[in-house]
């Protein structure tokens, strides 16, 4: 069997993967069409372009959100609010990811100079890492330690 197409083919096939798919598998997948079309004609996979992917937003913790969430920890138990009140606090303030945050003991943190060692093992890069927190999550922190 013999297929045939041009530029304007594949530039219309690219537009309907851009209603179907993300961005950055969009981005993919005209990677994978321009090195496919580099076998065949290099000059033709020059004229396609890559999509750009949109910036990333970076993500804010609003403090009245933060308080929000402190605030309706205070239906649970003396014991539990404590320890979820120091986890948010902690997590707000340091830049732990959720699963480094759970991960976390109280081995790993200091609370007189407010830091967190995070080893290499426990870490997404693998990379060891030591963190700092609050004033406000060390109050936290060191109520829940006691």
């Amino acid at each position: 069997m013999c297929y045939s197409c041009n530029l304007n083919d594949i530039i219309i096939y690219i537009n309907k993967l851009k209603k179907q798919l993300a961005p950055k598998t969009l981005r993919s997948y005209v990677i994978d069409i321009r090195r496919l079309l580099r076998l065949i004609d290099p000059k033709t996979a020059d004229l396609i372009q890559l999509p750009k992917l949109p910036k990333r937003r970076e993500t804010v913790n609003k403090k009245s959100y933060i308080k929000s969430l402190i605030s309706q920890a205070r239906s649970l138990s003396e014991s539990k609010y404590l320890r979820l009140r120091a986890a948010i606090l902690i997590a707000a303030t340091s830049g732990l990811r959720a699963f480094e945050l759970y991960s976390l003991t109280l081995d790993d943190i200091n609370i007189s100079s407010r830091t967190i060692y995070r080893s290499a093992t426990k870490t997404k890069d693998y990379e060891d890492r030591i963190t700092f927190f609050s004033e406000e999550a060390r109050g936290g922190a060191y109520r829940f330690s006691r």
